[in-house]
């Protein structure tokens, strides 16, 4: 046996995923992101605590110059995990994808259906009223909240696209050097380390997803009637739940692989630097993570800043002049919420 200890562990799998994990961060911060490594969260499906390698965000308005209350907010939430495949390469067969697909980002807004009709079963349990046709009077009014002009959401030009990648694809398969691999979801001997990272990814994305939303309604329905009063609860909830609808929450994971990665297109077999999986599952689910090589994660950190930067500006200007259009603005509509509950 020769070679110490420390010259072993320097040069194990291991520490190489801490120098990827410190590289990501550092990368992230010289971009002027938040970026923190090992965060911990709640697995969505079992509970328990899983570790995320990297976390980055960033909070993205519109310049202090424009005039008005308030402002769209896009904020961006990135998620990486980093793994060492010494000598593996991953294959991807490219997809031909539609737009709507591909052009975006995972998001929150409060503005859905679901998430206005449990705001609107709150704020009834705070009235203390069953009856439909309150209910009904509220649900109309965050409807027109949300969805100001001919049905068309406040959310409409808050579109935030992921950044450019070398291929899309909707499968790939591991091999070493050229043998099939076990199946994604492995067995007892094996589990596939790609496919590992991405329901741990995935998870991470699905358990800040929820974050929001239960930060959304409790931001909403803060202000309670029997501790600050009919006025103060009036107040509060309708600035809070439009403020809210002017906040959008996207999230983008992403992987760093220590293997080479390649787009199988007919007979002709190209090596690449990223990849876009795009994963579809029964219930009509989707989601996409992107997988990149260590090498190129320089590039892909600085390409992916400037693009969010480029697209969030857009997306938050074009927002802010609908806005000074329809004359919205965040609490405005106060009177008409304390008639509606019936004050």
């Amino acid at each position: 046996m020769t070679g110490s200890i420390d010259e072993k562990l320097f040069s194990s799998p291991a520490a190489n995923s801490l120098k990827v994990e410190a590289r990501v961060a550092a990368l992230l911060k010289e971009n002027k992101w938040e970026a923190e490594r090992g965060v911990y969260y709640p697995d969505p499906e079992t509970g328990k605590l899983r570790e995320l390698d990297v976390y980055g965000m960033q909070v993205l308005d519109k310049p202090r110059a424009s005039k008005g209350t308030g402002c769209p907010i896009i904020n961006l939430s990135v998620f990486c995990e980093c793994k060492t495949l010494s000598g593996s390469n991953i294959i991807f067969s490219p997809s031909m994808l539609p737009k709507w697909v591909t052009n975006v980002s995972i998001v929150h807004w409060l503005g859905t259906e679901a998430q206005l009709r449990r705001m609107v079963l709150r704020i009834a349990d705070e009235i203390e009223t069953k009856d439909n046709d309150r209910i009904r009077r509220i649900y109309n009014y965050v409807i027109e909240r949300a969805y100001p002009r001919d049905e068309r959401s406040l959310r409409h030009h808050a579109k935030v696209s992921p950044p450019p990648v070398d291929v899309f694809s909707t499968t790939f398969r591991e091999t070493k050097g050229g043998e099939l691999e076990k199946e994604k979801f492995g067995d007892t001997n094996r589990i596939n380390p790609v496919w590992s990272a991405i329901r741990s990814i995935l998870a991470a994305v699905e358990a800040a997803r929820k974050r929001a939303k239960r930060t959304s309604l409790d931001w909403v329905h803060g202000s309670t009637i029997k501790f600050n009063g009919m006025d103060a609860f009036c107040e509060n909830t309708t600035f809070f739940l439009d403020a809210e609808l002017m906040r959008y929450s996207f999230f983008h994971p992403f992987i760093v692989l220590g293997a080479r990665l390649w787009c199988l297109n007919g007979d002709q077999l190209n090596e690449v630097q990223s990849a876009r999986l795009f994963l579809k599952s029964l219930n009509e689910k989707n989601v996409y993570v992107d997988i990149v090589t260590e090498h190129s994660v320089d590039h892909y950190i600085r390409n992916m800043v400037a693009h969010y930067e480029q697209v969030s500006r857009k997306s938050n200007a074009e927002t802010w002049n609908l806005l000074k259009q329809l004359q919205w603005q965040p609490g405005q509509a106060k009177d008409d919420f304390r008639k509606v509950i019936g004050t």
